[in-house]
């Protein structure tokens, strides 16, 4: 129109924490100021269209119960791929009940730089983190059935009983091991042999005794895999057992199986369960022949 407008704003000069907007009536308008760039017409006809738009919206809220805004099931293990500060949930920019989990950090943020913003709507999230819970617990107990259903046959019990005798010898090892430790001190009472070679036989029994212990401990778990009542890790199996009728994600659901959610700019997630290792160790166990 070729006007230009001052004093639209105040108290932001000395203290930016009060700056704020003030009423049309108080701005200071000076006509014919530039070369207009739309007529006086039809910057007013494109204003009303704007207010009567404005209007609509508030009418159509206005018929809505305004919802509170739905716990975070995700508190301190969603975050954003970009930034890394946590994703919160949010209201819909429009003022409906829509709700977002968005990253928390705001644009204007100098310390704190994020481009990404990602967005995902608040029960898609649940939707898409429910299904990967339930695809774990489906395929945690397949596994275990598949395990216990090889640890049945003949395959699994020879593999038993061949870890129990290579532990048996190992034992026998050991015992050996520590018998001739116990003896070094006869030996160094009677002048066989010397005090340095002592301290340097018993160090070694020693060593020798305790990579022998460790191997048992390693076979010990071997076998447990072949038992045929295999239970590949009581709590978590109690844990899949709770939640597997559930029907769709819970507060507790979540923080039962949840480790981490990553959101990125385009709206995909990341999910981490805080059992997956456990899930890659059993599909390794159940597939070995």
């Amino acid at each position: 129109m070729g006007d230009s407008v001052h004093a639209t704003r105040e108290g932001g000069f000395n203290n930016p924490n009060k700056d704020r907007r003030v009423s049309e009536e108080r701005w200071i308008i000076i006509p014919d100021t530039h070369e207009p760039l739309v007529s006086r017409e039809m910057f007013a006809e494109v204003q009303e269209k704007i207010k009567r738009q404005v209007q609509n919206i508030h009418a159509r809220n206005a018929g809505l119960e305004h919802e509170k805004t739905p716990e975070n099931f995700f508190l301190g293990k969603c975050i954003c791929a970009c930034c890394r500060k946590n994703i919160g949930v949010v209201r819909s920019n429009s003022g409906s009940n829509c709700f977002y989990y968005r990253c928390t950090t705001t644009p204007f943020n100098r310390h704190m730089k994020c481009v990404a913003h990602g967005r995902i709507k608040y029960q898609e999230l649940h939707n898409v983190v429910f299904q990967v819970i339930k695809s774990h617990m489906k395929l945690c107990l397949e596994k275990t059935e598949q395990t216990r259903e090889r640890n049945r046959s003949s395959y699994g019990v020879r593999q038993y009983h061949f870890y129990a005798g290579e532990i048996a010898k190992v034992q026998n090892s050991i015992c050996k091991a520590k018998s001739r430790e116990r003896g070094l001190y006869e030996d160094y009472k009677d002048g066989i042999i010397t005090s340095e070679e002592y301290l340097q036989y018993q160090q070694s029994y020693r060593e020798q005794a305790a990579e022998l212990e460790k191997a048992v401990e390693e076979m010990l778990e071997r076998r447990k895999c072949y038992k045929k009542d295999f239970l590949p890790d009581e709590n978590w199996v109690a844990t899949v057992k709770k939640f597997m009728g559930k029907r769709k994600l819970t507060k507790e659901m979540a923080d039962a199986f949840v480790e981490s959610v990553v959101l990125d700019k385009e709206g995909n997630v990341e999910i981490t369960l805080k059992y997956d290792d456990f899930l890659k160790e059993l599909i390794r166990t159940a597939e070995e022949r």
